[in-house]
Parts: C-alpha cells; sequence; structure tokens
C-alpha cells in the first residue's frame, strides 16, 4: 500500500462520518434553507444506495446502525419518490409530512450513532 491509498476499513470509518454528518443536517431544520431540499436528498445518494448497504458492516457499522441506516434509507426512498422535481421551498418542505417523517428518522438514527460516535478518518478502529 503506497502513502496514498488507505484501508477498507478507513474508508468505511470515513463514509460513516459523513453518513452521521447527513443525519445532522437532515435532522436539524435550521441547516435546511443552508443546503436545500434537493442537496439534503442528493448528499444521502452520495453515501448509501441499495447496493451499497450490504458493504456496511461490523466492526465499523454495529447491528443497530446497520439497522439505523436501512430504516433511514427507506424513509429517504419514499421522500425521493413523493418530492417534486421542482422541490419546493424549505418552509414548504419542512411542512410536507414525506420530510416530517424523514426528520423524525434522521434524528432516531443519530441517536444510535452517538453512542459510539464518530470514528477517526486515519487511525483504524480496534
Amino acid at each position: 500500500m503506497n502513502s496514498e491509498e488507505i484501508s477498507k476499513k478507513i474508508l468505511y470509518q470515513r463514509i460513516r462520518n459523513r453518513i452521521i454528518e447527513v443525519l445532522e443536517i437532515t435532522a436539524d431544520p435550521s441547516q435546511h434553507e443552508k443546503f436545500g431540499g434537493d442537496e439534503i436528498i442528493c448528499m444521502w445518494e452520495d453515501w448509501v444506495d441499495d447496493q451499497k448497504l450490504p458493504e456496511y458492516v461490523e466492526p465499523v457499522f454495529s447491528q443497530e446502525e446497520q439497522t439505523a441506516i436501512s430504516e433511514y434509507h427507506k424513509i429517504w426512498n419514499e421522500v425521493a419518490d413523493n418530492t417534486p422535481h421542482l422541490m419546493p421551498s424549505v418552509n414548504e418542505l419542512v411542512k410536507n409530512a414525506y420530510w416530517q417523517k424523514l426528520i423524525k428518522q434522521a434524528e432516531k438514527a443519530l441517536t444510535v450513532f452517538s453512542i459510539k460516535g464518530r470514528y477517526s478518518e486515519e487511525v483504524e478502529i480496534t
């Protein structure tokens, strides 16, 4: 491994941290104006999709975290399927029942991830 390469475990630790960041943004409506609905939807897809889900396993992702990601992803899919292509304003969006469900699920997932918190992006967990 040259100095530019990282281990798969470090890669997944970094992805885990990005997932936490997306959940934090989604769970906090005060951040929605800064990012906008489109970006909030797209940020999740940057890190999680149906093909990537099976890769997020122990030791980097606990069983509870895997479940939290899957449950959030299920709600995210509902929101993505039921949001118009022309995204409404954030003020309208936060009133939407699907969007409210997404916020609540992000909060639940963050509760699970907060048990272990973020991991190092340079040193493998043991």
